[in-house]
């Protein structure tokens, strides 16, 4: 059983960014960084035109308590699967996160892309899961001496909760490692539907495909399933199966286990359950939040703090007019609520559970401020 703390969103005693510092001073949450230790602070900073998602002020907080510790922080994320997309390479995210507010002034801190350009900056880490045996962490987190993960929590169709687990199984994971999420192996050819344009081979940064006889071939001892060419090819010759739920919860928590263990559990779990939405802050279009901010928590477990804000979600009237509403969850304790996408949220704390991420047993820790 681990502690989880928390505070609530009122502010009839202080700001909430003052309640957030004494959040962390008593918990102790941050207590492992020591002077000089290069810190990684995790968050999503959402797409613009998404504007629900967890503001720069939150972020430029935790950074001057990580430096008034000795720390030097540095904020970070991963860049998305799909190279095509507006964060599918570090250039392109950072132009996203600009524009929602998130610069190395607003923040405090330089921003660093953790798996670099493309994503492919990461470093194997093995481990015994449910379903992976091996993954790809992005290297400038598990390079770190110790990582802050800063969630903004909302419900998600993968995931079912996106909160501590999911912020790092897999935001802190490169393009492969999201990939061994995502798809049960690696790209197959058909080669009867490619027309031997080459862009495969252009956009492949680990040379995995070559030409031959007017046609590519990849290489399977290059090739390390980052999928670039799955996204890439007009004539969709490349393919990869999906996973679907709850495989990828299975997934999701076996590569949160090899993030903290790169890190050796030197992690620091912060959820900000505040406007949280029926989906996840990557994409473009948002919704009305479904239940009332619940607050702040901390915790050293990502399952325990992450099965706290799930029951606190629970246990809250739903919101009129939102999507609670057409689930037909208004009702307090309704578990409706944490189901509105459809995928099973206690898949995920369990199979975190199971691979010893942590515990969903908690002593619920308010602070009274």
């Amino acid at each position: 059983m681990h502690d989880v703390f928390w505070v609530n969103y009122r502010a009839t005693s202080m700001d909430i960014l003052s309640k957030l510092e004494r959040l962390l001073e008593e918990s102790g949450v941050l207590e492992g960084i020591s002077s000089g230790d290069i810190v990684a602070v995790k968050i999503h900073p959402g797409l613009y035109g998404s504007v629900r998602y967890l503001r720069p002020a939150y972020v430029r907080k935790v950074v001057e308590i990580v430096k008034a510790r000795g720390g030097r922080p540095f904020v970070t994320e991963t860049v998305g699967h799909n190279p095509s997309s507006s964060r599918g390479t570090a250039e392109g995210y950072i132009r996203e996160m600009i524009a929602n507010g998130f610069t190395s002034e607003t923040l405090g801190a330089p921003i660093v892309i953790a798996d670099g350009l493309w994503g492919l900056d990461e470093v194997k880490v093995k481990i015994d899961g449910l379903r992976l045996k091996e993954t790809r962490v992005a290297s400038a987190i598990a390079h770190s001496d110790f990582l802050v993960s800063l969630a903004r929590v909302k419900a998600h169709g993968s995931a079912g909760l996106a909160a501590s687990i999911k912020n790092i199984g897999v935001g802190c994971v490169s393009r492969a490692g999201k990939s061994r999420i995502h798809f049960h192996s690696g790209p197959s050819l058909n080669i009867e539907l490619c027309d031997g344009c080459g862009l495969c081979i252009k956009h492949c940064k680990l040379n995995a495909i070559e030409l031959k006889n007017g046609k590519p071939m990849i290489d399977p001892a290059k090739c390390n399933r980052c999928l670039i060419c799955v996204n890439i090819c007009p004539r969709k010759a490349f393919t990869a199966e999906r996973t679907e739920p709850p495989e990828t919860q299975y997934r999701i928590a076996d590569s949160a286990l090899a993030v903290s263990k790169a890190l050796k559990g030197r992690i620091a779990y912060i959820n900000v359950a505040v406007e949280i939405t029926p989906q996840c802050d990557c994409g473009r279009r948002v919704d009305t939040p479904i239940v009332p901010d619940q607050g702040i928590f901390a915790s050293k477990d990502p399952v325990a703090i992450d099965r706290l804000v799930a029951d606190k979600i629970i246990a809250a009237p739903g919101i009129p007019g939102s999507a609670a509403e057409d689930a037909g969850a208004l009702e307090s304790g309704s578990d409706k609520i944490m189901k509105i996408r459809g995928t099973d949220w206690r898949v995920l704390l369990e199979a975190a559970e199971k691979v010893g991420l942590g515990s969903q047993k908690y002593r619920d820790i308010m602070l009274d401020i």
